[in-house]
């Protein structure tokens, strides 16, 4: 019995040091202080692994406030039941066994939640690749050869991030969360609706299938100098267009050809060689590079197979001035 509330009473100084040490403001001498009661006991040592191995479990989501709160709450029923302890010896041992181990259970608990609620999940293709995950609300996601998606859902919205390339999204109806696509420094408001998204070096095209949507800066990003920043809402059959100097501009869209992508088919529609080759290159290994600005500019009209590579250059050298090495 004598070995076992020792062993309890260091569990509890162990609980108190580690949210000491925890709280923003320790200072130095308490972490001094806290050495000094490490090395004093090896009982202190074996203690203070059991109580931090479940701190640290989930990295920096240890710190975060509503954590910290939560496990200043824990161990305040662990002292409070720790006090009780010396005056009911009978139950003592048991006791604070339960209180350390509800404390346990509130922190990891309050952990996972905060880290459920922050972290992304991460979707991506390489060359050539292409793939169709179902989100966890049923909404659709369809992503084209070397590019990624991070997706957070959280209680009142669903926030994705288009970080390279290509996707189309088929959005489930969710009045109580919005559903929400950044990328370029845009940001698109969706509900139940479809539409499709193109991230190149220099332009961000956003294509509606289906239903409404806004596009407006996001706010996390500073618009760059004579970046649009106003709302732009876009009607079924529009694709919008924003280059990372001028104005947008709205077109009418043919959208089976803007997602001929999904049967591994590119369509170019007057587009300049440059913008032709950089979604070309997403389905190959083996990437094209324009040797000067001048053939850059050239404009292409066509449709290629992805990741036929020698087609197009064949295409290219037959029709136009240009050669390849």
């Amino acid at each position: 019995m004598e070995k076992k509330d020792s062993q309890a009473r260091k569990l509890l100084e162990a609980s108190a040091w580690r949210v000491r040490l925890a709280e923003n403001d320790a200072e130095e001498d308490e972490h001094r202080e806290f050495q000094v009661w490490i090395a004093a006991d090896r009982r202190n040592a074996d203690a203070w692994r059991q109580v931090n191995g479940p701190w640290r479990l989930f990295g920096e989501h240890a710190t975060a406030p509503e954590v910290i709160a939560a496990r200043r709450e824990a161990l305040t029923r662990v002292e409070h039941t720790g006090r009780k302890r010396w005056h009911d010896a009978a139950r003592s041992t048991n006791c604070v066994f339960q209180a350390i181990a509800a404390a346990a259970l509130v922190v990891v608990g309050v952990s996972f939640l905060t880290w459920q609620n922050t972290r992304a999940d991460v979707y991506s293709t390489g060359s050539g690749e292409r793939r169709i995950i179902t989100l966890g609300d049923g909404s659709t996601l369809s992503l084209d050869a070397q590019s990624e998606v991070r997706a957070r859902y959280r209680s009142n919205s669903r926030e994705l991030q288009l970080v390279r390339g290509q996707a189309k999204f088929d959005v489930a109806h969710d009045a109580q969360r919005i559903f929400s696509v950044t990328a370029a420094g845009r940001k698109v408001i969706a509900t139940g609706t479809s539409f499709n998204v193109d991230l190149l070096e220099t332009k961000l095209f956003v294509t509606l299938i289906e239903g409404r949507v806004a596009v407006l800066p996001n706010p996390a990003r500073r618009p760059a100098d004579g970046q649009h920043t106003e709302r732009i809402e876009l009607t079924a059959g529009k694709q919008l267009v924003l280059a990372e100097h001028g104005p947008p501009t709205i077109t009418d869209v043919n959208v089976g050809l803007a997602l001929a992508w999904q049967n591994g088919l590119i369509v170019f529609e007057d587009v300049t060689l440059a913008e032709a080759v950089e979604r070309l290159n997403r389905y190959s290994e083996n990437k094209l590079i324009i040797g000067d600005d001048f053939t850059g500019s050239i404009r292409i009209s066509g449709v290629f197979k992805g990741g036929d590579m020698n087609g197009f250059v064949s295409t290219l050298t037959t029709y136009f001035p240009v050669s390849a090495d």
